[in-house]
């Protein structure tokens, strides 16, 4: 799978977890790691909760989440901690080459990442149907020279909590409801 460039996981109702594996030593097994992958679409994957183990696709361009209802976050902070040595070895930005980020009919989903990141090449952010979805993991900065369309339902987009009024400001002008 060292050239895997897309992968899409559909109608897996039973697959409840997708893991960070490590060999013996602490140190990854190389093919777990998908340098080439690019696109990833988990559709309809009834007992999937996150998505951690996309911390293994350093160069993942196109981020797809859609009919997961049991889904709760992309990122699991504990997940992290639990491969805290291997996560900063491997990626430390796990979203820094992401251009669109689409997350559908999610209704648990609560979080995407427990912190603010750099998305250095983010251009579109989709979010339909994730009630429960009140963050978004930028920061003032993230918006500086990029143009990020940022697509959703107008309620969903009202009830957002921002870190700040500066990063609030900074998004604003490139939210477009549908």
């Amino acid at each position: 799978m060292q050239c895997l460039e897309r992968l899409d996981i559909s109608e897996c109702a039973r697959l409840e977890e997708m893991k960070i594996e490590k060999e013996g030593g602490g140190r990854m097994i190389q093919a777990s790691l998908f340098p080439t992958l690019r696109e990833v679409t988990i559709f309809e994957c009834g007992n999937l909760r996150d998505m951690t183990w996309i911390i293994l696709v350093p160069n993942l361009r196109f981020l797809w989440v859609v009919s997961c209802p049991k889904m709760d976050e992309i990122m699991s902070k504990e997940k992290m901690s639990e491969a805290a040595d291997l996560v900063k070895s491997l990626n430390p930005n796990p979203f820094a080459k992401l251009q669109n980020l689409t997350l559908q009919f999610l209704p648990e989903l609560k979080s995407i990442h427990w912190d603010v990141l750099p998305f250095p090449c983010l251009t579109e952010i989709f979010v339909r149907e994730c009630p429960k979805l009140r963050e978004l993991p930028l920061s003032s900065d993230g918006a500086k020279g990029n143009q990020i369309c940022i697509q959703g339902e107008k309620e969903w987009w009202e009830t957002l909590e921002w870190k700040n009024k500066a990063t609030q400001n900074a998004f604003l002008p490139f939210f477009e409801p549908h």
